[in-house]
């Protein structure tokens, strides 16, 4: 039985869930074929909601296609939820009478009889499978790291050789190698991007580059998805070059302590007071492990939040963290990175 979570008296499933690292890319694309066969698309305007959730007394919902419901029939989550816990038939009621009003031209997004997300009349459905077969016509390299989470999928590359200009070593047996990161979603609330994307072989660490940085971001409408997608994946797979260049460099650049209050703060700002201590106790772990102990380099910080993308709870969040890596290193060797 699939593992539900409770908001208000609405219950929903979590969803298919997977990840694997080094997967082969048959295996890969084998899961692909699967998923996209239990895919559908239904008229919103077609369903009712019950108070616990489900839709026509048979169809449930995942948390994420409840809050993709909610955001397109512009309810706030927060208000139909605890509304639920006073009056459940009238939280229901605001639902479906919203439905009825705003409802037409969406469609539910299904996988496997659970909604994932909603979709617009205008959506251009361009499948996590096709962008994988994109990915593997491409020849890029080994697949890294495979995620799919609902009707979203990330998949992260690198280069399959010993040397090259996408191969180094910032510290004597740190490899870190150079690739290409792409994220797609089906379920009408993530655009196709492909991105720089760098990853640490030592510590299974990752980055990729900011999102106003990444070689494309394509929403999913109109025509020519496959060819503008594919191009988009083929200027990623060379846009790491000029992180790969300033890297080592950051080895050297020590933070003394008021860098690093700087940076705590920087990075408490963007997540949480907790999280920054995380990343800081990370990176002194990481200056005593790997570099000089007591002396703490971007090198060090930089490692201390990718790291974190370990525990993240979702691809989403997983992505914030290593892009927010590359937000860091820009700051701190903007000017190098930019040279």
């Amino acid at each position: 039985m699939a593992k539900r979570r409770m908001h208000g008296t609405f219950v929903f499933d979590e969803g298919a869930s997977s990840s694997y690292h080094n997967p082969k890319t048959k295996e890969v694309l084998g899961l692909l074929e699967d998923q996209s066969q239990k895919i559908s698309y239904h008229n919103l305007e077609d369903f009712t909601i019950d108070p616990t959730g489900q839709l026509n007394g048979n169809t449930r919902m995942s948390y994420y296609g409840f809050s993709r419901l909610c955001t397109t029939l512009d309810v706030p989550q927060k208000f139909v939820t605890k509304l639920s816990e006073i009056d459940a038939e009238l939280s229901a009621k605001v639902l479906n009478t919203t439905i009825q009003n705003r409802g037409r031209g969406f469609q539910l997004a299904l996988c496997d009889g659970l909604v994932e997300g909603v979709v617009s009349d205008r959506y251009s459905r361009l499948s996590n499978l096709d962008v994988m077969r994109i990915f593997d016509d491409l020849q890029v390299g080994d697949i890294s790291d495979f995620s799919l989470q609902g009707l979203r999928m990330r998949v992260t590359q690198v280069d399959n050789k010993k040397r090259g200009p996408q191969i180094i070593e910032p510290r004597k047996g740190d490899v870190v190698k150079g690739g290409v990161e792409i994220f797609n979603g089906e379920d009408g609330g993530a655009a196709f991007l492909g991105s720089a994307y760098v990853y640490r072989l030592v510590c299974l660490n990752g980055m990729v580059s900011p999102r106003k940085e990444s070689m494309g971001r394509m929403v999913h409408r109109g025509g020519s998805l496959i060819d503008r997608a594919a191009l988009i994946m083929q200027k990623a797979s060379l846009a790491a070059d000029k992180y790969m260049k300033v890297l080592p460099r950051t080895v050297g650049i020590e933070m003394n302590n008021l860098d690093q209050r700087e940076a705590s703060r920087m990075t408490a700002n963007r997540f949480t007071v907790g999280f920054a201590n995380d990343v800081m106790e990370k990176t002194v772990e990481e200056a005593k492990t790997h570099g000089t102990p007591g002396v703490v380099s971007v090198y060090d910080y930089w490692n201390g939040i990718t790291y974190q993308s370990h525990e993240a709870k979702s691809i989403d969040q997983s992505r914030r963290i290593e892009e927010y890596a590359s937000e860091f290193l820009t700051a701190y060797a903007g000017e190098q990175i930019a040279a």
